[in-house]
């Protein structure tokens, strides 16, 4: 079986290139078979194939957009009870409900349609953007005893066609444990629904400035009522794929964590390599650009070990993967002999003893994944590829600083985990690389 085959003809034999170091005597013009480097590179070529993104989105375009405001009254203590009629607020800083309507309401400009909800869905009449903020920055607009979140869900369900951006805010919390677990449950039943044929789903959350301002402890409380603390702040996004990009881009501006279903992913993440170390002869460099392919080239005499600690890092900022990065993730990695047009991969498996050994992968500054590897060879080894593929499990890895375990905490939110137990989550390929070493 031959290892590749070169233009013109020229062939290098499997038993050539494994002596390679030895015949050429590190002369790459020696006439006696062609460059290892080169050979390598031109099966990296022949057989290297993108690693393909599991949810890529389709061509982005406008959508309508329904915007839902929880108007129980709980949802007062996100605002200022001294200045909230004015518009103002005291929480200047981080995710708060006044930027969070702000920026959503940006979502479909002048042809957004404004509902409240709580006892019953009632729309607002035809304003002004400044208008609509006027009444939604008003105590007086959050004085309902209710949280009817199945009522827009209704309405989210009537939309057959999956035409419209449907955002929900409110504080996630109902009355009671059955009243909140049979909400959730109800809102996964739906989000399954619209995400079977193309839509996607999304959970914007964080932890906003709150201050009590009701004695039933409704909302979240504290045990002085009058002190500032912080409380779970939800936009549930129920979204067409054609505008999920601009969308879930709003939605990552407003929130402190954020879950996509499926998760999104695209070719444009762009990756990035670092020799931190190197025990032994070798060089370390990238072999083909698109798709990346790293290579580890040990030098020296044969069967003399090489060893290099390498950090890729993974670039989101421009690619829609980066939605999906409050995911929990993990890798997956595969091999192959080189020189096969079409790689017969096989799993790893335990990478203890492989030449490739992928590390903890970390999220990094902005939208970045980073993933240490330890990649080995020596000169005289079979030129070997290897896959690495970055997956999102389908869960969001934050759920626990969100979820209280019993109805009635001060803080957490009670069968947020309902929700998620209707979509039945897969892994979803995110990125990968490939890495070859010989």
């Amino acid at each position: 079986m031959s290892f590749c085959k070169p233009v013109a003809a020229l062939q290098c034999s499997l038993a050539a290139v494994l002596t390679m170091t030895g015949a050429c005597d590190g002369r790459e013009d020696s006439g006696v078979c062609p460059s290892q480097i080169q050979s390598v590179r031109e099966c990296v070529e022949a057989s290297a194939r993108p690693i393909t993104p599991g949810h890529p989105l389709p061509t982005q375009s406008p959508a309508a957009v329904a915007l839902y405001i929880d108007r129980s009254g709980s949802m007062n203590g996100y605002l200022d009870a001294e200045n909230a009629d004015s518009g103002q607020t005291v929480h200047a800083s981080g995710a708060n409900l006044r930027t969070t309507l702000t920026r959503l309401l940006a979502v479909g400009g002048e042809q957004t349609a404004v509902y409240g909800f709580g006892e019953r869905v009632t729309s607002l009449p035809a304003l002004t953007q400044s208008e609509v903020l006027g009444q939604l920055f008003s105590q007086r607009f959050y004085n309902q005893n209710d949280t009817r979140t199945e009522d827009v869900l209704a309405q989210v369900r009537a939309d057959s066609e999956r035409a419209s951006v449907h955002l929900v805010v409110t504080d996630g919390r109902r009355g009671s444990g059955e009243s909140a677990i049979a909400q959730y449950q109800r809102m996964g039943e739906v989000a399954s629904w619209w995400t079977a044929r193309g839509g996607v789903f999304a959970v914007a959350a964080s932890m906003s400035p709150f201050t009590q301002v009701r004695g039933d402890r409704a909302g979240c409380w504290q045990s002085a009522p009058s002190s500032a603390g912080r409380c779970p702040l939800y936009v549930f996004a129920f979204i067409p794929a054609t505008a999920a990009e601009r969308t879930l881009a709003i939605l990552d501006g407003v929130s402190d964590r954020l879950y996509a279903y499926p998760p999104p992913s695209d070719a444009r993440v762009r990756i990035e390599h670092a020799t931190a170390s190197q025990q032994g002869p070798g060089s370390v460099g990238v072999v083909r650009g698109q798709p990346f392919v790293l290579g580890f080239r040990a030098q020296g005499r044969p069967n003399q070990p090489v060893t290099a600690q390498v950090t890729l890092t993974f670039h989101a900022d421009e690619s829609a993967a980066r939605f999906a990065l409050d995911d929990s993730l993990t890798w997956r990695l595969d091999r192959a002999l080189l020189g096969r047009k079409t790689p017969e991969w096989t799993d790893a498996g335990d990478v203890s003893d492989d030449w490739v050994q992928p590390g903890r992968l970390r999220t990094g500054a902005g939208s970045t994944l980073v993933l240490p590897l330890t990649v080995r060879s020596y000169a005289g080894l079979a030129p070997t590829l290897y896959r690495i593929r970055i997956s999102s499990a389908g869960l969001p890895r934050w759920v626990r600083e969100y979820e209280a375990v019993q109805q009635r905490d001060s803080l957490r939110t009670y069968g947020l985990s309902a929700l998620l137990t209707q979509l039945q989550p897969q892994p979803a390929v995110l990125a990968g690389a490939q890495v070859t070493v010989y």
